[in-house]
């Protein structure tokens, strides 16, 4: 048993996630021997964890015609996101209800890789081709045991094709705001065990705002060495990415003209390179070894306007993880008690150079974890944990001009049960303490010395049970998120720092039915009730967060050759951005729809996807600016708009 779990999951790209059960985001039964990367950081077919994942595979993600992974997410249940431009660029993804730091209290894997940055910038969903996705799993809830520092609401894992064949794939597309998009890739697996995946990819538009173009080039390669007992890997990518800046936008304005802008000069540049090896060995049936290093290398330029002020900018980014674990794992009749035992050591170097002045941080961290499955019965399974980590600053900015070391150590714990009553119903609970460090920008202020905000530190309760059969699923789950310290912007201190203590409390449900052999629907409802519970904004709610989201699709397949998708997507109202006193008008609520439409003949697919099919108006993003005069600011999203795709995949077996 244990060399089969070793091959699914060397075919599994031997990635990181936590884990849970599969979601019900598919719409029959989940066969039993389905290999998923668990929340012991390695794959098994066999654990009950306490908890859940949704898992987007590379079928429902080219069902829905999503032209960006940010539109893929959008309809899960649980996830909230706030968009500047409407295209996937500058967007922020969040789970368990965050606003402007969603980037640091989310955490967003590629292949177990971070894409989550040292400062406040968003991770850049951009360098991911959806063509390579071959799923995505999202796990909702605190996972600061295996995973440390900013998975405190939850994670979300990217995990990439494994080549087992010779394919090649080519696609191109054009539509609204003069968008152009091509792909190109091949793959093969050689029987002796060598196999490589290359591709490249551009994307252009002019956007649907004035001063909002935007450009991208990537390339990436992924070689790969399979034997009876591991693999070893080694991948590279170099990505160029420019992107226009129009800015936020007042009210009279967007009344006049919602695509203008008042920012015609900013922009900004970077160019990235990212390099990682790892292997997967097999010591004896009961002990596997994995590791992984990484090195991401990230240089920007720009002009960027806050308050009225235009700033030059540039930014160096360098970011180092070596993520060593061993994994033990002992059969029995009952099932497979796993062990893991690992740690994260990362490094990161921050330079911002600016009309405001440097600011220049090193962040060490080093991490210890240890994790464990135990079933109880063929029922019943415990799940328990501990992480230690230390954290090492050494900043250079205009507020310590001569250099500071801040340090500091936390610690995270894990337990959980899950109980699978019958074949069709799952309950699970848990509970996780979890943290998150501030971060470069955080700890710099250009107005002087301020008190560096302490460690953001939590608990995590959750508790849900799934239902599903071969046609139909359903999910409840309930949860609470209290945070202690919680970092933010201090719109009055005009600064990042603790603004109080805060309570999240939902509820998420989700479900799915296939009415016949052609028609599937899913929805999702979620409810988020949110506030600051100490400091200067106690009682405030947590801007940018909806209480409410909604999610409707439904998919319809009339032959093997024609197919269609329709999803609606509904907001609720919010607080504006850095409105933490909730005195601003509220970012307006909103419902869109989408449409894609699919035909294939043999080897080539030709779609058509249109967005915002009823020419909705609205902002899926806003501030309030208190410092100076103060101002409230929204950013236009798209009116309806199209994107046409024509595919040729080519594979020989």
């Amino acid at each position: 048993m244990k060399n089969r779990l070793f091959i699914a999951l060397i075919a599994s790209n031997t990635t990181l996630a936590l884990s849970s059960n599969i979601s019900f985001a598919e719409s029959t039964a989940v066969p039993l021997d389905r290999i998923i990367i668990s929340d012991t950081r390695s794959a098994t077919t066999s654990v009950n964890f306490p908890g859940k994942i949704t898992l987007i595979d590379a079928d429902q993600i080219e069902k829905t015609g999503a032209n960006n992974i940010v539109d893929v997410l959008r309809t899960t249940g649980g996830v909230q996101i706030s968009e500047l431009f409407g295209n996937g660029t500058d967007a922020s993804v969040s789970l368990r209800g965050f606003s402007e730091t969603a980037g640091q209290n989310t955490l967003i894997l590629v292949d177990g890789r971070r894409l989550n940055n040292a400062d406040l910038e968003a991770p850049d969903l951009n360098t991911i081709a959806l063509q390579d996705i071959e799923r995505i799993e999202i796990t909702k809830g605190s996972a600061s045991v295996l995973y440390g520092d900013k998975a405190v609401g939850g994670v979300i894992n990217i995990i990439t094709r494994s080549p087992d064949a010779l394919r090649i794939n080519t696609e191109v597309g054009f539509g609204s705001f003069d968008k152009k998009s091509y792909f190109a890739s091949v793959e093969d697996r050689h029987s002796s065990g060598f196999g490589y995946r290359i591709n490249t990819k551009h994307r252009e538009s002019d956007n649907f705002r004035d001063n909002n173009s935007f450009e991208l080039t990537d390339f990436f390669g992924k070689g790969s060495y399979e034997h009876d007992s591991g693999e070893f890997f080694f991948e590279y990518q170099s990505v160029d990415e420019d992107l226009r800046l129009p800015g936020p936008l007042g009210a009279a304005l967007i009344a006049n003209n919602r695509e203008q802008t008042v920012n015609p000069n900013d922009f900004t540049n970077t160019n990235s390179d990212i390099g990682r090896i790892g292997f997967i060995q097999s010591i004896n049936e009961s002990l596997d070894a994995q590791f992984e290093y990484t090195s991401r290398s990230s240089n920007s330029s720009g002009m960027v306007t806050v308050g009225g002020f235009g700033s030059a900018l540039t930014t160096d980014r360098q970011h180092i993880e070596f993520t060593p674990r061993l994994i033990f794992t002992q059969e029995s009749s009952i099932g497979d008690r796993i062990i893991t035992v690992g740690a994260d050591i990362f490094k990161s170097d921050y330079r911002l150079e600016s009309t405001f002045g440097v600011t220049d941080n090193e962040q060490k961290q080093r991490s210890v974890y240890l994790h464990g499955v135990f079933p109880v019965s063929e029922k019943l399974a415990l799940t328990t944990g501990a992480r230690r980590t230390l954290v090492n600053n050494d900043l250079i900015a205009s507020s310590f001009p001569n250099g500071v070391d801040i340090n500091d150590e936390e610690n995270a714990w894990e337990t959980g049960v899950a109980f699978q009553a019958n074949k069709n119903l799952r309950l699970f609970s848990r509970v996780e303490q979890n943290f998150r460090f501030a971060v470069a920008d955080e700890y710099a202020s250009i107005f002087g010395a301020f008190p560096f905000p302490n460690t953001q530190t939590g608990m995590s309760y959750e508790a849900g049970l799934e239902w599903k059969n071969r046609n139909s699923a359903i999910s409840l789950e309930i949860y609470q998120l209290d945070l202690d310290n919680e970092i933010s912007f201090d719109p009055n201190l005009f600064i990042n720092t603790n603004i109080g203590d805060s309570r999240r409390r939902g509820l998420i449900i989700e479900g799915s039915q296939s009415i016949n052999s052609a028609w599937t629907v899913s929805a999702n409802l979620s409810y988020l009730d949110h506030e600051i519970t100490s400091g200067s904004f106690n009682g405030a709610e947590i801007p940018l967060v909806a209480d409410k989201t909604l999610a409707v699709s439904a998919n319809y397949q009339h032959n093997e050759h024609l197919s269609g998708y329709i999803e609606v997507i509904a907001t609720s109202d919010r607080i504006l951005g850095a409105d933490f006193s909730n005195n601003a008008s509220r970012l307006a609520g909103y419902a869109i729809s989408n449409l894609n439409l699919q035909y294939k003949l043999n080897n080539f697919r030709f779609g058509l996807r249109i967005n915002n099919l009823l020419n909705k108006e609205y902002s899926d993003n806003g501030n309030f600016a208190a410092f100076s005069t103060p101002q409230e600011s929204f950013f236009p999203a798209p009116e309806r708009n199209y994107f046409l795709t024509i595919q040729y995949n080519h594979e020989v077996i």
